[in-house]
């Protein structure tokens, strides 16, 4: 971590990552609570995000080996994922559940411009006898930053949630902190559509927080430096 573009591209990835997974945790439970959804069909909804995901990330990286290039690409994906995550946060119970599977792949295809980006610049930055390490290094702060994505935002979800549940007349053994999918047949249609509203307002400050992280990885991405990625192994080794 001695060298700033490891340093800067670690970081980068680890922002840009905490941003979407530490989100995708709570898409398939509002799934599920405001349109009803069953639990596999709601856990479904995160594969074509996964799939733009690896798609890109694949794409991009076929590109910056070809040329050696590789500055646009994080910036691009700044600003896809800060356009997909703050339209996400317009959600509503006027829209349908493809309005979130749309938003999370174009969330997605913008992490996916910075894969494996931290990867490919840890190696270039790093001596040859360090590799390993260096890479290993990556992968463990990556989970790391998606372990406390998803705790930060669990707890700024389950205020908002239990706030938003707190106003509704729940009918007697289902509790704002005990209702799940199973208790959405004995409620009534008013019920269910404020419970709806309970979790999309939930979601919006989820969704606005990571549209913000978004803004660093993009900072981040403009502050990256520019090393040699094609000869400079082979000089190193040399």
């Amino acid at each position: 971590l001695g060298n700033p573009t490891a340093r800067i591209s670690i970081a980068m990835t680890v922002v840009s990552g905490t941003g979407l997974f530490g989100i995708i945790v709570y898409v398939p439970a509002t799934a599920q609570m405001a349109f009803g959804m069953a639990a596999t069909p709601a856990g479904l909804i995160l594969f074509p995000m996964v799939l733009g995901m690896v798609a890109t990330s694949i794409m991009v990286g076929n590109v910056i080996s070809r040329s050696g290039r590789y500055r646009p690409y994080p910036i691009t994906g700044g600003v896809v994922g800060f356009i997909a995550l703050g339209g996400a946060a317009l959600l509503s119970r006027d829209n349908s559940v493809w309005f979130i599977v749309l938003a999370l792949v174009i969330a997605g295809i913008g992490v996916g411009f910075f894969g494996q980006l931290a990867v490919i610049l840890t190696q270039a930055s790093a001596p040859p006898e360090q590799l390993g390490g260096a890479t290993s290094l990556v992968a463990i702060i990556r989970e790391i930053g998606g372990s406390i994505g998803a705790a930060g935002f669990g707890a700024l979800f389950s205020t908002k949630l239990v706030h938003g549940l707190a106003g509704i007349s729940l009918p007697s053994g289902i509790t704002v902190h005990s209702i799940g999918p199973l208790d959405l047949p004995k409620l009534d249609d008013s019920m269910r559509a404020a419970v709806a509203d309970a979790y999309f307002g939930a979601m919006h400050p989820v969704f606005q927080t990571s549209a913000a992280i978004n803004v660093l990885a993009l900072m981040l991405a403009v502050a990256l430096p520019t090393v040699v990625l094609k000869t400079h192994l082979a000089e190193e080794v040399a």
